[in-house]
């Protein structure tokens, strides 16, 4: 019975190439969407999932909560976890670790080369992570002693391509280190990436004990019984043991004075498994994703994928009253219902296989180019896994069966004697259904546009907005540490080049790392840590930063012990009336330094618009924080490509045995919205999918009702009606069903758009503008579809519809 089905189901495909056409193009589109969106998400939902311990390793973070709000920070102090260890059974073992903010700087013989991919961790992360061994002992010996170093395979393969690298020294701006061992490459995707690991040991800073300072990122390795909310129930007990006595000596107030002043330390546990998608705290290793991203992105799977299937519904029930017949005459002969329902399902179902293996194919050839254009990461590996063998076995099912069932239910139940008698008609039923499901098509296509252009112009907001200072044009050299005391000489020397309009020193740039800094408020003697950056007297007019009140730093005074704030720190501080010239108590971790406030810088974005503007103390070269490594420069854009090849040969004069590393701030910048212009590509390709296949299977329908209209359209020709007037009647009704589909998808699409850019602190304004936009899309796509049927429909010969009447 199965096989005569399978027969009838292929001559029936075959017979109606057009409409099959339609209906495997359209599940093919759909079906390929879904499986480049999984494929993505597998890859987001696979971060940390490869060690073998992973349901027993946290990350153990901190809310530091102030008197007035609270910051929640992946970094803790350095031994805090070790304190945890040892007074809860239920941990096993502990692995503080932490990355350098920028480039180590290495040299291999003549060899100068930068790394990122460090990892300084203590010797027990193979206790806690799998850290699989190719040569040398293992990790708790390997990175026992200071200046050890495990590099992975790869990494080892890269760096000495022709000789052993055991016992091999690597010159660093860590130090002399040695490598002690291999391991194998770090089980990825991952939260961190790992090319050398390096003994904590060889930071002499984290051998002294500290329960206040935030310093490391700290991880547990729990036993498998462990009860996670009385372990982290046990923390508030083990702050007051441990950290109590810091905060007394160090801030010269009894801790419990220090809690009721509104201070606290609130440590939790992460999974590591949840580090990627639901974590993003200050001092993050790299940005990490997002799951609201991706539950969106499978919701725009799911809904791509219901409309390829509503095309399929539709033409099927559309073109019920010319299977009437057939099935009348099936019923006649003894056909049951329960046998026509399964021949109408095995037609749907071999329908979505065939959309499944074309879509399969779409899917694996343009996921590369995909990912490649938007940025995204692509593991083929991945893509031969079990889950995916497990969804090619069942999107056919469930896609067949969904679409098939009620076109099947429908066919189905024809009455013979009616259908026979040439008495049947469709009824009111189908129309409404096949009208519901258009307008749900357009719907979630106007949603799809709608976030889409939501997405651009938020990007655009960033790329334009005002952040205080000014990004184009500005270039920075980093790594100023081999210059020792001829920088002044290179800044001199580089401003002589009529490009070169500006040049200042600073530690960091907009965008990276800011220190933190440690200060006491002037009325209540409450210790509160903000951020901080050293600055020189022409970085102001080289960024071209405004100055709120006061002045910037001048060359011809002694600033060391003077101190610039922007207005967000002056409200924290609560310096009443004029800041100018009032005190602040600088803490250093050992001591106090009185610092005399002499301006206010205005706010400006020294982190992403995602987060609202902290406060920043801005100190001066000269001042005991000291610490400039970064030499920041105001180009003339128009002769780049001369002006960096200046650079460099200055460079190489005064430093011609140390790389030249140049870096473009607006790049730089970019970077931190990468994610966004990543869901913002993905949306464009996905809504205007979405379209299309709608757009597909109303093309089916518009040729399938004018076909079946073409009789009355012949009678409106002969009484005078013009071609105009029979597209204007034909297109009427989609226009109708769209301004539906404007409706319900105006609510709906709102909600799911202001819940996304509500990740941003400052952000554009959502209006019905963006709706109307997609709307209108919508409406012309739909008109130009229904259009071109109905303009063929209206030009026929009425004589060549009516000559068989």
């Amino acid at each position: 019975m199965f096989w005569n089905a399978l027969i009838i189901a292929i001559r029936n495909l075959l017979r109606h190439k057009t409409y099959s056409l339609i209906n495997i193009g359209g599940l093919a589109i759909g079906i390929g969407c879904c499986l480049v969106i999984f494929i993505h998400l597998d890859h987001e939902w696979a971060y940390d999932q490869q060690h073998s311990r992973k349901d027993q390793i946290y990350r153990l973070a901190l809310n530091r909560i102030y008197p007035e709000h609270r910051t929640s920070y992946a970094l803790v102090p350095s031994h805090i976890g070790i304190a945890i260890r040892d007074e809860l059974p239920q941990v096993e073992q502990v692995v503080r670790s932490f990355q350098p903010q920028a480039d180590i700087l290495m040299e291999i013989g003549d060899h100068q080369f930068r790394e990122r991919k460090i990892w300084v961790a203590d010797s027990t992360v193979g206790d806690v992570f799998d850290v699989e061994m190719v040569a040398g002992p293992d990790p708790m010996q390997a990175l026992s002693a200071p200046f050890s170093l495990i590099l992975t395979e790869s990494a080892a393969k890269r760096l000495f391509p022709q000789e052993d690298p055991m016992g091999k020294m690597i010159k660093s701006d860590l130090g002399e280190l040695m490598v002690k061992g291999i391991c194998k490459d770090w089980p990825q995707p991952s939260h961190v990436d790992v090319d050398m690991l390096v003994s904590l040991h060889t930071f002499p800073f984290f051998s002294k004990p500290d329960y206040i300072s935030f310093t490391v990122q700290t991880y547990l390795r729990l036993r498998p019984d462990a009860d996670i909310q009385q372990v982290e129930a046990a923390f508030p007990g083990i702050v007051r043991q441990y950290a109590a006595g810091q905060v007394e000596s160090r801030m010269n107030i009894s801790f419990e004075d220090y809690l009721a002043a509104g201070n606290d330390y609130d440590y939790f546990l992460q999974p590591l498994t949840d580090i990627h998608l639901h974590s993003h705290l200050e001092g993050e290793l790299k940005p990490n994703g997002s799951a609201k991203s991706a539950y969106l992105f499978v919701c725009v799977a799911v809904f791509i994928l219901l409309i390829a299937v509503v095309n399929f519904m539709n033409l099927s029930t559309a073109r019920s009253s010319e299977r009437a017949k057939e099935v009348g005459v099936k019923k006649v002969l003894g056909s049951s219902r329960g046998l026509l329902v399964r021949q109408f399902l095995v037609e749907s179902l071999v329908v979505s296989l065939i959309g499944f293996v074309v879509g399969l194919g779409l899917a694996l050839e343009l996921f590369p180019v995909i990912a490649d254009h938007v940025g995204f990461e692509l593991r083929t590996t991945r893509v031969y896994t079990s889950w995916f063998w497990y969804a090619a076995a069942a999107i056919p099912v469930l896609v067949g069966l969904l679409a098939g069932a009620y076109p099947a239910w429908v066919l189905s139940s024809f009455q013979p004697i009616k259908v026979l008698k040439g008495a049947f008609r469709s009824t009111n039923n189908g129309w409404i259904l096949r009208n519901g499901l258009v307008v749900f098509q357009f719907c979630i296509s106007m949603i799809l546009t709608a976030a889409t252009l939501m997405v651009y112009k938020q990007l655009q907001y960033t790329q334009e907005k005002s952040l205080g200072y000014v990004t184009e044009g500005i270039v920075s050299i980093e790594r100023l540490g081999p210059l020792e005391d001829s920088r002044d000489a290179l800044r001199e020397t580089l401003l002589k080049h009529p490009s070169i309009h500006q040049a200042a020193f600073s530690n960091t740039m907009p965008g990276n790392f800011y220190f933190g800094a440690m200060f006491q408020k002037p009325e209540n003697k409450e210790i509160v840590t903000i951020r901080g950056m050293v600055v020189d007297e022409h970085y102001a007019e080289t960024m071209k930063m405004e100055m709120a009140s006061g002045r910037w730093y001048e060359q011809d005074r002694a600033d060391s012990a003077s101190l610039i704030l922007n207005e967000a720190a002056v409200k924290e501080f609560g310096l009443a009336g004029d800041p100018i010239g009032q005190q602040v108590r600088y803490f250093d971790g050992q001591a106090y330094g009185r610092y005399t406030v002499v301006g206010v810088v205005k706010d400006f974005h020294f982190q992403s618009l995602h987060t609202e503007i902290a406060s920043l103390a801005l100190f001066h070269v000269d001042s005991e924080i000291g610490g400039e490594d970064v030499l920041t420069l105001q180009v003339d854009m128009r002769d780049l490509s001369e002006t960096l090849v200046f650079l460099e040969e200055t460079w190489q004069e005064f430093a011609p045995q140390h790389p030249f590393i140049a870096e473009f701030l607006d790049e730089e910048l970019a970077e931190m919205y990468l994610k966004e212009e990543t869901d913002a590509r993905l949306f464009g390709y996905f809504a205007l999918l979405a379209i299309v296949i709608a757009c597909v299977g109303l093309f089916g329908l518009s040729a399938f009702t004018t076909r079946q209209r073409a009789k009355e359209i012949g009678i409106r020709k002969v009484l005078g009606a013009t071609s105009w007037q029979m597209v204007v009647m034909l297109s009427r009704e989609i226009t109708v069903l769209v301004g539906i589909a404007l409706l319900i998808s105006i609510p709906l699409g709102w909600w799911l758009i202001d819940e996304w850019l509500s990740g941003f602190t400052y952000h554009v304004k959502l209006g019905v503008w963006v709706f109307i936009a997609a709307g209108l899309a919508a409406w012309m796509i739909a008109i130009g579809t229904v259009g071109y049927q109905s303009l063929r429909a209206a030009q026929t010969n009425p004589a060549d519809t009516l000559k068989q009447e």
